[in-house]
């Protein structure tokens, strides 16, 4: 008879996996959310500050300074957002509210992919 190996679906650290299915489960309802209220275009856009915004945050919780070109890199792609969504055209509502908080959770929850071990089956 076949036996499974179910070992590579426990977790070494169950509380840390269901915050970050937390984090999906608002992204993802976020997400859905904005989608109904601004330009499916400026939703992706708004995605492209994820890079930004997962640097910035490893610079103070992990303490890892960017280097001089990661800093280059990011600020030509903040400018090419901006150049893409024109700010004075995007109005601030809901959903463009939502689409932040879609990228910021996704940023945290890249952040907490990092905590994991290296050898755990979700890394």
């Amino acid at each position: 008879m076949l036996r499974r190996d179910f070992s590579k679906l426990r977790s070494h650290n169950p509380r840390l996996q269901l915050l970050r299915a937390s984090l999906h489960i608002i992204s993802g309802w976020s997400a859905y959310h904005s989608f109904t209220q601004i330009p499916l275009a400026n939703f992706y856009t708004v995605g492209f500050l994820g890079p930004l915004i997962i640097a910035l945050m490893a610079w103070v919780v992990y303490r890892e300074r960017p280097t001089r070109r990661t800093w280059l890199a990011l600020a030509l792609g903040f400018i090419g957002m901006l150049i893409i969504v024109r700010p004075d055209t995007l109005p601030i509502n809901d959903g463009s509210l939502l689409a932040f908080v879609w990228i910021i959770m996704g940023a945290v929850n890249v952040m907490f992919v990092r905590q994991l071990p290296k050898d755990h089956t979700n890394t």
